[in-house]
């Protein structure tokens, strides 16, 4: 089984669902505007991902190191989901 990512500076009570590759984030409470997912296990190289706010029109960006992903927005997307698409190459 594969363990669920973890999310931080997320907003106050943040959920992360589904896996590494695919899944989906609630951001918390507060104005936020970035938010990191710490991946379950390390990736070889830094991943490729795609992220869509299902809450709101905004374009999220979508930043990836070997261990983490970070979403940000221009403005705020408190409260919002956010789905990813991670893969690797």
């Amino acid at each position: 089984a594969t363990s669920t990512p973890a999310a931080s500076a997320c907003g106050t009570s943040p959920s992360v669902s589904g896996s590494d590759s695919v899944g989906a984030v609630t951001i918390g409470d507060g104005v936020i505007s970035s938010c990191v997912i710490t991946f379950n296990k390390k990736w070889d190289k830094a991943p490729v991902c795609l992220a869509e706010d299902e809450t709101a029109i905004l374009v999220t960006r979508a930043v990836t190191t070997v261990s983490t992903l970070t979403l940000s927005v221009a403005t705020t997307f408190q409260n919002d989901l956010v789905k990813f698409l991670c893969l690797g190459y």
